[in-house]
């Protein structure tokens, strides 16, 4: 079962899916950080839905450049699943104070499509991740919204989830589970003046990698939906067998 997880650098929720034996590869624009450049696709990811896009040899792929070899092999993978991470720089309310410029300049109507692109995408099982946002009112309301803290880890970060064929995620209500185990080392916490309890380095100071760092997927969020989906996935193909 082929699962696409776009827009994903850091690979936490491809490896969990690859864990229980999924054919998942990530997708990003940059590289990957996550230390599996044979299972990931850098480029636009609606090259990759469309067929456009090219590995290094020239050839349209099935199983990705690197390790795994695509020489030889024209062939587009059918997804079964697409799991997403547009980014919500331009989107998010956290950012309201400069939509208008960006409207203005059509920062957010490009990203506003590019949602819209990966919604409407032709796959049978869809998830679209994005914080409390403007897509809200320009595509529709989230089936879901979730918290760091409901899958174990200690902070709190409202999510929206769109779902396609999905079910909601189920909260696993860990309490005092670990912080991040070996994930990821996200750091110490603090309170805002709001009163959401985030990592210190989402009050980062401007930098180039801001952005990347603020937007990792929590490892509890992202085992969460490699494992209820995942199980998902395999109960519904069982079906249709």
């Amino acid at each position: 079962m082929n699962i696409l997880v776009a827009c994903e650098e850091s690979q936490l929720v491809t490896l969990q899916l690859r864990k229980l034996g999924f054919k998942a590869f990530s997708c990003d624009i940059i590289d990957q950080s996550g230390g599996h450049p044979e299972w990931h696709f850098k480029g636009n990811v609606l090259d990759i839905l469309s067929g456009m896009y090219q590995c290094k040899c020239g050839y349209l792929f099935e199983y990705g450049c690197g390790k795994y070899g695509c020489c030889g092999i024209a062939k587009l993978i059918e997804w079964d699943c697409m799991i997403a991470f547009p980014p919500c720089t331009d989107l998010a309310m956290s950012g309201a104070k400069h939509f208008e410029q960006k409207r203005k300049d059509g920062r957010q109507q490009k990203s506003i499509e590019f949602f819209l692109a990966l919604a409407n995408a032709p796959i049978k099982n869809i998830a679209i991740e994005n914080p409390i946002g403007v897509m809200s009112t320009y595509y529709r309301k989230p089936d879901q919204i979730v918290n760091p803290f409901d899958f174990g880890d200690p902070a709190r970060k409202p999510t929206c989830l769109w779902l396609k064929n999905l079910p909601k995620l189920k909260s696993n209500n860990l309490g005092d589970a670990p912080l991040f185990g070996s994930y990821l080392d996200m750091g110490e916490f603090h309170t805002t003046k709001s009163g959401k309890v985030l990592p210190k380095w989402y009050n980062l100071p401007p930098s180039e990698n801001r952005a990347k760092i603020r937007s990792k997927t929590f490892p509890g969020i992202a085992e969460a939906m490699a494992k209820q989906w995942g199980k998902h996935l395999k109960e519904s193909q069982k079906l249709t067998i």
